[in-house]
């Protein structure tokens, strides 16, 4: 009787084993990767190596970082962990650049230049609100693919303050579809 038990305890273990998976991960921050640019009376700030930011028009354009991960097919990402949050301030009175409209080739002039969003500019709200969002969720060649973009940095508008994680660590959760 007491095999028995061990025994379906085992298999129990194994069942949720296999329905709940995970990636862990880590970012690192290295300031030092990252510049900022004099246009108008705003900084814009990006990565050295890389041309990620964020392009919601009107609203700061921040870099991000974007990752990518490859799932089993039958695989349904449930959100990402971040297991350490520790923000600290990187600059202080900075007025961080407004993404821009995109300039399309066949367009014979540059675009009329966008304007800070009054509502999120004069908020004290951090931009973004959000630490990551899943940009694609795709079967490609046989393979589900799972690309994030995670924002290490922080802006909060009113304050003109830029925070950053010099370090994140997070957990990919994902489960497996019930019906496969």
């Amino acid at each position: 009787m007491k095999t028995r038990r061990t025994i379906l305890f085992f298999i129990f273990c194994l069942i949720i084993f296999f329905c709940q998976a995970q990636i862990k991960d880590k970012i690192s921050l290295d300031i030092n990767e990252l510049m900022s640019v004099k246009i108008y009376d705003f900084d814009k700030i990006s990565w050295k190596s890389s041309y990620h930011t964020t392009t919601e028009e009107g609203k700061p354009e921040l870099p991000y970082y974007r990752v990518s991960y490859v799932l089993p097919l039958d695989a349904v990402v449930s959100g990402i962990k971040f297991n350490i949050l520790k923000k600290q301030k990187l600059w202080e009175d900075i007025y961080i650049y407004p993404c821009q409209a995109p300039i399309l080739s066949n367009q014979p002039y540059p675009t009329k230049f966008t304007v800070p969003n009054e509502k999120v500019y004069m908020s004290n709200t951090a931009y973004p609100d959000k630490l990551y969002e899943i940009e694609s969720d795709d079967i490609f060649q046989g393979y589900h693919i799972v690309t994030f973009r995670i924002y290490p940095l922080e802006y909060i508008p009113k304050g003109k303050i830029l925070n950053y994680y010099p370090q994140l660590e997070y957990t990919v959760e994902y489960e497996y579809k019930k019906d496969v």
